[in-house]
């Protein structure tokens, strides 16, 4: 009842308050402990028009806050069927936003804090709410999910580095028991985009990246190779191919 009474008061805190940071970071924060507190008991009704405009208050404020409140709600509510709609909506609206601001390398440099709390959400709905990104209507969500993360896999913040790596762990260790549609999904997200993933894998194996992330590269690409089955040893001869003597010798590359 609390939560149902103080709701409306947060909104309309964050519509007017919300272009600074601080105090959409209170509200948010305000907001999550209350949703912890009451719990999957929470009345859908109530979920559904409170975070209806976090993608467009997302969009104009740019703040991280707002995607870490929406990963909070998937760890809560994502086992809930019931809740699956308001939650596709939510999630949908932001990945289409934050792909929007998240072009270029520099982008993701600039806002290392957005990219971090970008792929832990995106970890989360893999872990809770897989459903959201791989019923049919989901896959868009996630091949932009998927080609944001392979723009930005060597930013320079450990941080969002790893939450990046840690996507495409649980992507690739996906099984057909999550959901009906979970690998035609993954299958029709890699089709385009496994060749380039995995060019850059090794690309950062054999230098590009720092020697603290060979352990996760490697994991990465030891998972996107079983994901991809056959046409993923394609992948690897054209990506080896590429690679100079210099960073790589032929023996190496055997």
């Amino acid at each position: 009842q609390v939560l149902d009474y103080t709701s409306g008061v947060l909104d309309k805190a964050l519509e007017i308050f919300g272009a600074n940071v601080d105090c959409a970071e209170r509200i948010c924060g305000a907001l999550k402990h209350g949703l912890k507190t009451s719990g999957t008991s929470t009345a859908q009704s109530l979920l559904q028009n409170l975070f209806t405009n976090i993608p467009l208050r997302f969009s104009r404020y740019s703040h991280p806050c707002m995607l870490y409140l929406s990963s909070e709600l998937v760890k809560i509510f994502g086992s809930q069927a019931a809740s699956h709609n308001w939650l596709y909506t939510l999630v949908s609206g932001l990945v289409t936003e934050a792909h929007a601001k998240l072009i270029q390398l520099k982008d993701f440099d600039n806002r290392p804090d957005i990219v971090d709390d970008l792929f832990l959400l995106a970890s989360r709905i893999l872990s809770y709410a897989p459903g959201i990104i791989f019923a049919e209507e989901g896959a868009q969500t996630l091949q932009r999910l998927f080609g944001c993360a392979v723009a930005g896999m060597f930013i320079h913040h450990r941080d969002a580095c790893l939450s990046i790596y840690a996507f495409f762990y649980r992507l690739f260790t996906v099984d057909e028991t999550v959901h009906a549609n979970s690998m035609k999904v993954l299958e029709q997200v890699l089709t385009p985009s496994g060749q380039v993933l995995t060019k850059k894998l090794l690309a950062g194996i054999t230098g590009s990246v720092a020697k603290a992330y060979l352990e996760d590269l490697g994991e990465c690409l030891c998972k996107l190779l079983c994901a991809g089955k056959q046409v993923a040893i394609s992948w690897l001869y054209e990506s080896l191919v590429c690679i100079p003597a210099a960073a790589l010798t032929d023996q190496e590359k055997q």
